[in-house]
């Protein structure tokens, strides 16, 4: 199994099996991980917002993400690339921050990610609805979505926020801020 840690900083900041495992709830046992970022200290040197993923049509099994979509002014680019190099059967696993989280919004933040529009215009459900089929040939569903809370949330309001995640946005976001999103989802083609 190929996995593909977009945005790692370094080898020694790669994402571990247990942590993915953790994360997103999947097994990736006798996997290979690769960094990929815009530095010498992982295994390719790739801008996200140009350049082209070192890897061939279909060849990836996963790709993960942490906290990097939101430093990038187009995620069009790597989402194409994520898709011309994800096999069929692979997943996409990306953590951003809520935009009500503190750390949201600092100067090297360029988005900013919703529980239901960040990644919507990649949903075929969504596009059929809203007929925003010309933004983009990617197309990706939805595995799971959560909102993620800190300590003291996790336990008590998390669950309960991830029942009605879109009532949590419009009216309890400003009082309780969310930590993160996280978003697994399967390519379709």
């Amino acid at each position: 199994m190929i996995i593909v840690d977009l945005g790692c900083g370094s080898k020694e900041t790669k994402v571990t099996p247990q942590v993915l495992e953790k994360v997103s709830g999947i097994k990736v046992e006798n996997s290979t991980i690769v960094g990929v970022d815009l530095s010498s200290e992982t295994e390719y040197n790739v801008d996200l917002e140009k350049g082209k993923l070192p890897f061939r049509n279909e060849s990836v099994d996963m790709f993960y993400s942490s906290h990097t979509f939101e430093h990038l002014y187009d995620i069009e680019h790597i989402m194409r690339e994520i898709y011309r190099c994800i096999r069929p059967d692979g997943l996409l696993v990306v953590r951003v921050p809520h935009y009500s989280a503190p750390n949201a919004k600092t100067p090297f933040h360029k988005l900013y990610y919703s529980y239901n529009n960040s990644f919507a215009h990649y949903i075929p459900k969504v596009i059929a609805k809203k007929h925003t089929e010309h933004y983009s040939h990617v197309r990706f569903n939805y595995v799971k979505r959560r909102l993620r809370f800190g300590r003291f949330f996790r336990f008590y309001a998390e669950p309960l926020f991830n029942l009605f995640p879109l009532f949590y946005e419009r009216y309890l976001s400003g009082i309780f801020p969310c930590d993160e999103l996280l978003f697994v989802m399967k390519p379709v083609k």
